[in-house]
């Protein structure tokens, strides 16, 4: 959508992901419901977040935030789950729930699960940069500019060396 021609277009693709998200957060949610298993709640939780933060790009912003909430409750729920075998939260459920903060408002609690979110990551900075373009798009979004997220995160940088020998 970021690529899109018109605003037009943007908007299109927009929808169409909101779509795509909101279907499969309604079909994990259901299975959930049922009794589903560990890819339920990480399909919930992926697509939940997923149709959140779109939500807020299309102006929806209650009910981004409302979707948040669930996808608050599925991460903490995913989090207890790894915590009764024994295992640390996944990277990934950390920076959904500093990303389901986020679209809450909640600046101090989205603040303190970047950071745990970046501790867990550690040197991948795969993980790390394609989280901080999602904090940069939803503080964009809820008006606090990309500062609030180039804050949270250690700097980058690229360095490219070529010989012509």
């Amino acid at each position: 959508a970021s690529k899109a021609a018109t605003d037009r277009d943007r908007r299109a693709w927009l929808d169409r992901a909101y779509q795509s998200y909101s279907s499969g957060a309604a079909k994990a949610e259901a299975t959930l419901g049922q009794g589903g298993g560990k890819d339920d709640l990480g399909d919930a939780i992926y697509c939940g977040i997923n149709a959140a933060t779109v939500a807020a790009l299309l102006g929806k912003v209650d009910e981004a935030r409302e979707r948040a909430v669930k996808v608050k409750a599925h991460g903490q729920e995913a989090q207890r789950q790894a915590a009764a075998v024994g295992r640390k939260p996944d990277y990934w459920t950390i920076a959904t729930l500093a990303e389901a903060e986020l679209l809450q408002s909640n600046i101090v609690a989205a603040e303190t699960e970047y950071a745990a979110a970046i501790a867990l990551a550690g040197s991948n900075w795969r993980e790390i940069s394609t989280t901080r373009r999602q904090a940069r798009l939803i503080a964009a979004t809820l008006g606090l500019g990309e500062g609030f997220a180039d804050r949270l995160f250690p700097p980058m940088a690229v360095a490219v060396f070529a010989s012509l020998t």
